[in-house]
């Protein structure tokens, strides 16, 4: 038997919209409600510290993923570079 889950927070962005009150790439976050509050209840300090402890884990995914890409976009830029040399015209390393 498998696990059953409940959600407890819903996180999404907006892609696209035809009014003024959001703009593309928008983080809209919610709380499930009262499920949050029920949550803390039962678990107490254990509920909030693994809660915490997700929402971390998840801040530091983020940032992970986004040195990655920027890694990886910095590396292309300089591959299509006209400038194939990796000295200066002074001699150093650039």
């Amino acid at each position: 038997m498998g696990a059953t889950r409940e959600k407890l927070l819903d996180i999404s962005y907006v892609v696209d919209h035809d009014t003024g009150m959001y703009h593309t790439g928008e983080i809209d976050f919610g709380i499930v409600c009262g499920v949050l509050d029920d949550y803390l209840k039962i678990y107490g300090v254990k509920g909030r510290d693994e809660i915490l402890s997700t929402l971390g884990y998840i801040a530091h995914d983020v940032f992970r993923r986004f040195e990655k890409i920027s890694e990886s976009t910095a590396q292309d830029e300089v591959a299509h570079s006209p400038i194939k040399s990796s000295r200066s015209i002074y001699g150093g390393a650039r």
